[in-house]
């Protein structure tokens, strides 16, 4: 699959995220606070990058401001973990900044397809927890081939959920 860095302040998420992901197939590299974070991005050059707006040391905007400053790094897509993100955030003038973001709380299965979308160049959408992409107009997507029903945490259960 792909080589993905993951970078949250709460440990027992970033456990939960790097278990799931792990089943998945991909190669994942867990980072406590901005600081890991960047080292293992530098370290790794990962397919894509998953951070917590809240990090410590230095936050998301840190870590895509080095990426931002490495020729190599440039390019690696982020997606964001937020409650919310404004627009200015969002992009600057010549790159995306954020591939995608997922607002708390959120699916296991939402993260998956948010790498999937990001990594796949998609329009950046935002996923709430009524099972609907929401693209950065605030309109409405299906979440196509995904589905919405489980546990809560991203694996499926035996009747709708």
């Amino acid at each position: 699959m792909c080589s993905i860095v993951v970078a949250d302040g709460d440990s027992t998420l970033l456990k939960l995220v790097e278990c799931y992901l792990s089943f998945r197939g991909h190669s994942v590299f867990s980072a406590n606070g901005a600081i890991d974070a960047m080292s293992a991005v530098r370290a790794v050059r990962p397919d894509i990058v998953v951070v917590d707006a809240e990090l410590q040391w230095g936050g998301w905007k840190g870590i895509r401001a080095l990426m931002n400053e490495d020729p190599f790094l440039v390019e690696i897509p982020m997606v964001l973990i937020a409650d919310r993100v404004p627009a200015d955030d969002l992009r600057d003038a010549k790159r995306p900044v954020i591939a995608s973001w997922l607002s708390k709380p959120f699916r296991l299965f939402q993260l998956q397809v948010a790498i999937e979308n990001s990594l796949a160049g998609r329009n950046m959408a935002r996923f709430d927890s009524a099972h609907r992409a929401r693209p950065a107009d605030g309109g409405t997507l299906p979440v196509a081939g995904v589905v919405t029903h489980g546990n809560g945490w991203g694996h499926q259960s035996g009747g709708e959920g």
